[in-house]
């Protein structure tokens, strides 16, 4: 016999386990895919049941074997966004709304490298001493490592590297598991086309991903 389980705060239970009548869930492309959760009678005013802006991971087809779960796969992985609690005189309830990794995608600024001359070496006639810097005026499809990419240019599959490794950059700065895992030698692989650099400021890296389709 297999179950659906769902795991927070590192403890996994079945969905019946954690007091859930309902789960459903919408996923959509290039935008936020959304599982709403369900608990019909649990009291509105009782702890919430996942606390908000938690990892909750939910699987199917597992095997419960010696009080533990192994096997099956994962359907579901997001934050609590939206916990919501509801009473009435008939009837108390509490549900909550999980977000996919897209919303990490959204809610992180797109933040591109460029080089900023900060002296001159052996003026007149010396070069720039730069040093490499982040910003939000962005040109997408250029980069300046020209040792790389002699000609200043990056295909979408690289831009879209480097957007998303700069989405994960918070977690893989501070040692923790990101939301998300992307295979940069896959994207870069099936995914590169050379397009025209496209001048933008401020965006999202949402939206800087929305734009190598």
């Amino acid at each position: 016999m297999s179950d659906w389980t769902l795991e927070s705060g590192g403890v996994e239970r079945t969905l019946a386990d954690w007091g859930l009548d309902q789960v459903s869930a919408v996923f959509v492309s290039q935008a936020e895919d959304v599982c709403e959760l369900l608990a019909r009678g649990r009291a509105y005013d009782a702890t919430e049941l996942f606390p908000y802006k938690s990892t909750v991971i939910i699987r199917r087809d597992r095997a419960r074997s010696g009080g533990a779960f192994t096997g099956g796969s994962s359907y579901f992985q997001g934050i609590v966004a939206r916990p919501t609690l509801s009473g009435s005189g008939r009837a108390e309830s509490q549900a909550a709304k999980l977000i996919g990794p897209w919303w990490y995608l959204e809610e992180r600024g797109y933040e591109q490298e460029f080089k900023q001359v900060f002296a001159w070496v052996g003026v007149p006639g010396g070069e720039a001493s730069t040093v490499t810097k982040r910003g939000s005026r962005i040109l997408l499809n250029q980069t300046v490592d020209l040792g790389a990419h002699p000609d200043g240019k990056l295909s979408t599959g690289e831009q879209l590297v480097d957007i998303l490794a700069w989405a994960v950059k918070p977690f893989t700065d501070a040692s923790q598991t990101p939301p998300f895992q992307f295979s940069a030698a896959e994207i870069k692989a099936e995914l590169s086309v050379d397009v025209p650099v496209d001048e933008v400021l401020n965006i999202t890296c949402a939206e800087a991903v929305r734009k190598m389709n």
